[in-house]
């Protein structure tokens, strides 16, 4: 993870034009993240928000700042997934 991670403010400007930039609403996020941790076989246990990149989420369970490696071990979905599993999850509906 990059040194210049930026994170946007919950139901901040960025936040809220990244959202409707990408077409996603902040609700459908959880369940997308969800859907990409069973297909992918990966682990996440926080997702800590938005940027214009994707979303920011954590392996770490109970991640705080102030664990070692804290900001090196987040990891962005991009927002291309993003809208991969959002396309998934709508063919289910």
């Amino acid at each position: 993870m990059s040194k210049d991670l930026v994170l946007y403010h919950v139901y901040g400007h960025l936040e809220n034009e990244t959202l409707q930039r990408e077409n996603i609403s902040r609700d459908e996020i959880p369940d997308i993240i969800r859907a990409y941790i069973a297909k992918e076989g990966v682990t996440y246990h926080m997702i800590l928000g938005i940027n214009g990149d994707g979303v920011i989420c954590s392996p770490i369970k109970d991640w705080t700042p102030e664990y070692p490696d804290a900001f090196s071990s987040l990891e962005v979905v991009p927002w291309k997934i993003i809208k991969k599993y959002r396309k998934i999850l709508l063919k289910k509906d």
